[in-house]
């Protein structure tokens, strides 16, 4: 359950990380530019990045292994069967 919750977190986190950059660039090309809000809001983005960063240190094993374990399905589905195309059948 705490992989599932890191996954999670990561979306948010991503998402807030881009919001507030958004926010940073209005802020920092506003006129006139208030020192503090842009001072806020990159504390902010550092405070993101570090959630980001503890919560991928512990998602990350997990997904290389799943891409692992899934680019070992196709090859061994596509040597036994070469007359199939690379594309899933949900993709078509």
């Amino acid at each position: 359950m705490n992989e599932l919750f890191a996954f999670e977190v990561v979306l948010v986190a991503g998402a807030e990380l881009k919001a507030v950059r958004d926010q940073l660039q209005s802020a920092e090309e506003a006129a006139p530019v208030n020192d503090e809000k842009v001072h806020a809001l990159k504390e902010r983005i550092v405070d993101i990045a570090a959630v980001l960063q503890k919560k991928l240190a512990t998602i990350t094993p997990i997904v290389s292994f799943l891409l692992e374990q899934s680019v070992g399905v196709m090859k061994t589905h596509h040597a036994q069967d070469p007359t199939e195309d690379n594309v899933p059948k949900k993709d078509k």
